[in-house]
């Protein structure tokens, strides 16, 4: 049990106080001695002073002595207790955290190692964004296909002119959107040229010209089988030869070989003519270049994308659209012509042979609207083309050997009966299909011969199956007549060719005559 400090009198020095120190009384007599002078103390610890003897100590009570304790055994000293871990570290409010533990820095090897592989990972990722067209980094073209048309045409060019051998499928749809001239007509994929005119047109209608072309290239040489369908008003089938006129398809066979071209009606005759190719330039018509045509199209591309690719021929293909000026494009198929507007194009080169599979051009190239779509196929494939032994030179110019053969003939009496024949014919459907809707069986009925397309009612009652109904090719000076009593009718027309084996007589005329 502890004992407290004892309280201290503070008053106990005063020497007028007569209260005794430890029993004695002081000399009243006596003078005070002298104040010894205090020695400050030594240096050292401080050490607290001890209580004075003289401090009064309170009476303790007798305790009996406590009988004696027996022998404490001894004690096994107590383990030390384990060490506790800090306290963790608590935050002074809700908005401090505690700080991180600090993790193991990386030996330098190692942070080399996980560079490199992050590294790694963008370029193939770049890579096979740009090969599936997500991006164009513009350097594509140094390891494989571009990504941009212009570059990719570039490529299919060169693909194409270091392949000696190849086929190509065309199909051509061309429209004439405005009145037109008569084209004249090539082949070996020719285009016509609008510049080559005979005689407008100044009717409405649709005027097309579609073409279908097989075409093999091997060594320098070209063969191509044409086949043409050509529809059109009718003062410009007026002017046309009978394969037009009766609007049946024209084949054209052409062969190329250096500066010689070969042509012929295979539907007519076996027999080659030939003529130089030269020839074929001052006519603004030459044999297509494919690879020149897709060198053209790449240095004149405006803009274009990727698009989606597709397998043509078993060959995986990227897909390009691109839009170019219509003059590229009539640059390499019409020499000398340079229409107005754009065309889009649409083309899949091979991803690993930087060949062209397909090529589709659309748009407009003035007053025409082009619609191509061209195959290429059999590269490297065993073509041999061999040039006829014999042909026949051209006496004239090409264009005497097209009107000679009648794939355009020149505005004759031959050619316009030829016209006024095929116009009855249609003529008859017609009326065929009047006679077989009208309630009961009857055809339009006249009061004598009446003048188509001057007759009101007759006009009318015919314009409902075919509008408009055809007319004599030299009206208005002459006509096609028509006459009937509403169960048979009669059709004429004048011919011009006296001496026409189907034409009958009629005083001085000779009139071809259609009846159901």
């Amino acid at each position: 049990m502890s004992v407290g400090r004892p309280e201290i009198d503070p008053t106990w020095l005063d020497p007028a106080k007569e209260t005794p120190i430890n029993g004695s009384t002081p000399a009243s007599s006596s003078p005070a001695p002298e104040p010894t002078p205090v020695q400050p103390p030594a240096a050292g610890p401080p050490v607290e002073p001890a209580l004075s003897a003289t401090v009064p100590v309170p009476p303790q009570p007798s305790v009996p002595p406590s009988p004696a304790a027996p022998p404490t055994p001894p004690q096994p000293e107590p383990s030390p207790s384990p060490l506790k871990p800090p306290a963790s570290h608590l935050p002074r409010d809700e908005r401090s955290q505690p700080l991180p533990a600090p993790r193991p820095r990386l030996a330098r090897p190692g942070r080399w190692l996980i560079g490199g592989v992050m590294i790694l990972v963008i370029v193939v990722g770049l890579f096979l964004a740009s090969q599936a067209g997500w991006i164009t980094l513009g350097v594509e073209h140094l390891w494989g296909l571009a990504n941009r048309p212009g570059q990719a045409f570039l490529q299919a060019a060169d693909g194409l002119a270091a392949t000696p051998q190849y086929h190509v499928d065309a199909e051509l749809n061309l429209s004439f959107t405005q009145p037109v001239r008569m084209p004249r007509l090539g082949a070996n994929g020719f285009v016509p040229s609008a510049g080559s005119a005979l005689l407008a047109s100044d009717e409405s209608g649709e005027t097309f010209l579609a073409g279908r072309i097989r075409q093999d290239i091997a060594d320098g040489k070209s063969l191509a089988q044409s086949e043409w369908q050509f529809a059109a008003p009718r003062i410009l089938r007026a002017q046309m030869g009978p394969p037009f006129t009766h609007e049946m398809p024209l084949r054209i066979d052409a062969l190329a070989a250096g500066d010689a071209l070969y042509l012929r009606l295979p539907t007519e005759s076996t027999a080659w003519t030939t003529t130089a190719v030269t020839e074929l330039k001052t006519l603004s018509v030459v044999p297509v270049d494919w690879a020149a045509l897709y060198r053209s199209l790449g240095k004149a591309v405006t803009r274009g994308k990727r698009i989606r690719g597709k397998t043509v021929n078993g060959e995986q293909a990227k897909g390009y659209q691109a839009t170019v000026p219509a003059s590229a494009l009539a640059e390499v198929l019409v020499p000398g012509v340079a229409p107005s507007g754009e065309v889009q194009v649409e083309s899949w080169i091979g991803t690993k042979t930087r060949r062209p599979y397909l090529l589709t051009v659309s748009g407009a190239m003035g007053s025409l609207e082009p619609n191509l779509t061209i195959v290429f196929g059999q590269f490297g494939a065993p073509l041999v083309i061999v040039p006829p032994a014999s042909a026949e030179a051209t006496a004239g110019t090409l264009l005497d050997w097209v009107v000679s053969h009648t794939l355009v003939a020149a505005d004759t009496p031959a050619s316009r009966d030829a016209l006024r024949k095929a116009d009855l014919a249609r003529l008859k459907e017609t009326l065929a299909t009047y006679a077989t809707e009208a309630r009961p069986f009857a055809y339009p009925k006249t009061d004598g011969v009446v003048q188509l397309g001057q007759a009101n009612e007759v006009t009318k009652a015919l314009q409902v199956h075919q509008s408009p109904l055809p007319a004599d090719p030299l009206a208005p000076n002459r006509y096609y007549g028509y006459t009937s009593d509403g169960t048979t009718y009669r059709l004429t027309a004048v011919l011009e060719q006296g001496d026409d084996p189907q034409g009958t007589k009629e005083g001085d005329l000779t009139l071809y005559v259609v009846t159901p």
